[in-house]
Formats: C-alpha cells, structure tokens, sequence
C-alpha cells in the first residue's frame, strides 16, 4: 500500500469520524480537502477540484494536465458519501459509505494498474450505552476504537478511545462544542503512562457567519489561525502565528460563479519567498460543480 494512499486514509479518520444520520450529528456538510473550515455554498451534488502547480494567474488558459484531482459526491443533506483521490486515470484511492438505521459502513478503495481493492475501512454502530462505537480497520485489522457520545441536539460530543501499540498504552478524550455544525471549542485530554496532557482550540466567527479565528493552546505553547475575508466569506489571506513567529503566509484570489462559489482559486505562499521556486509558491485549483 502506498504512503499517499495511507495518508489519504489517516486524513479521512479525522473528517470522516463523527458522519451518519438518523442520531448522528455530521458536522461536515459540503466540505472539500482545498477549503476544510469554508464549506462550499448553494447545496451542491458533487464538486471535482484540479489542482495545479505553479499557476499563478486565474485566467490562465494553456493549462497542462492537472497534478491530481478530487471528487466529492454529496446527499441532499450534504453529508459526503464519496471521494475519490485521482493521481491518473489508472491510480486513485477513495471511499464510499452507505447508512442504515443502526450505523454506517466506510468501504476504502485503491485503484491502480493491477485493478481495484476494496476493504472496511470504517463502522459505527451503537453501544448500548447511550454512545456510538466507531471502529477503524488498517489492512483488515483493528486500528483504533473510539466511542462518540451526543449531548444537547448534538452541540456536544464526547469521544474517548484508547490505542495500544507493544508497550505503549495511549487514553484521549475530547469534549467538542458546536452551534449547530460551527465547531465553537474544543477540549482534548492525553493520558500517556503518569504524564497528562490538555490542549484548547477556539473558533470565532465574524457577522457573515464565515470563520475569522482559531486560537490553539496546550500548555505554554499558544497557536493564531487568522483569516482576513472578502465579501463572500472566503479567506483572502490566512496566516497563522506561532508563539511570535508567523509560520504561515498564504493569500488568495479567486473567479466565482452565479452561487457565490470560486471555481478558480490561486493560492500564493509568502514564506521564505526568495527560497522557494514559482513551482512551490504558487498553485491552482479549477473546480467544476453539479448543482
């Protein structure tokens, strides 16, 4: 199994985990790998993004063959029932869920020139006590076991899970509160050996309901994720502070369509900009949306 495909997996746990319906509360409506805290607009039933390096100018037309590409295929509800990773046409990997009244079954799929393989990569079934279990699976077997519990409509979950690797025995909690699907905080809990660890993240949101902040804290470390917005909610610049030390740099410009979504974006990086080649600097991404 490829190091793309394992890191394509490891980031589908942590945007997939708490998805379903019925008396689940998915909390990532129309989201897409390019734009995770800005959900795209207008109820969408699929978006493909292409994505392109060292393009630096929105109305470039001699463009050669994208680097790569997703595609997100959505519910009515907005919950993502498909993604597929494309590197070509003879190698992607992706997933598919299907729901039924008890829980959800993710089934991870990796495509390349000797065919396709499926595998369980993911279930969530009830507990019995009240919460959710939610299990993993890496190469058919048991990865992590975490347990989600819903409070208050589902504004806040809990989760705990415990993972043992040879002599190591790691216990984490997190306590997540939402308005609705805007995550507002979040508490999260490390219990490793006789060492505790607790980290903070808040979510602040200006008047267009958009994301302006997110402040990270974890002992004296302290983390700035800062946006500066046009006047469709979407980032013009975000820059992110650590302790005093800007550690990333990026500015955006965009073309929209008659729903308010870009389907050009050029994305700049502005660190350590006299090192880095046009090809490192500067990326596109040309997205096509079915309505």
């Amino acid at each position: 199994m490829s190091v793309k495909y394992i890191t394509f997996l490891v980031v589908l746990i942590s945007c997939y985990a708490a998805n379903g319906q019925g008396k689940y509360y998915p909390k990532t409506h129309w989201y897409t790998s390019s734009q995770s805290l800005f959900p795209v607009k207008a109820r969408p039933k699929k978006v493909i993004e292409y994505f392109y390096k060292g393009v630096d100018s929105l109305m470039k037309t001699d463009l050669k063959k994208f680097d790569s590409y997703d595609e997100f295929i959505y519910d009515t509800a907005g919950n993502l029932l498909s993604r597929k990773l494309f590197f070509d046409d003879d190698f992607w990997s992706g997933f598919t869920t299907s729901f039924s009244d008890s829980g959800l079954i993710t089934e991870s799929q990796y495509k390349s020139k000797k065919g396709i393989e499926k595998q369980v990569f993911e279930k969530i079934d009830p507990d019995g006590n009240g919460r959710y279990k939610e299990t993993v699976y890496s190469d058919k077997v048991i990865s992590r076991i975490t347990y989600y519990t819903y409070k208050h409509n589902g504004n806040e979950v809990i989760t705990e899970d415990t993972q043992k690797v040879e002599n190591y025995t790691g216990y984490t909690t997190n306590n997540f509160l939402y308005n609705g699907n805007q995550l507002l905080s979040q508490t999260k809990k490390v219990i490793s050996g006789k060492d505790t660890s607790v980290g903070e993240k808040f979510c602040y949101y200006g008047k267009d309901n958009a994301l302006d902040s997110v402040i990270t804290r974890s002992g004296k470390y302290k983390g700035r994720l800062l946006f500066i917005k046009n006047e469709y909610g979407d980032p013009i610049a975000e820059i992110e502070i650590e302790r005093n030390d800007t550690t990333r740099f990026y500015t955006y410009t965009y073309l929209y369509d008659d729903k308010g979504n870009w389907i050009r974006r050029v994305q700049q990086d502005h660190i350590e900009v006299g090192l880095h080649s046009q090809m490192e600097r500067f990326s596109m991404i040309r997205r096509e949306i079915i309505y």
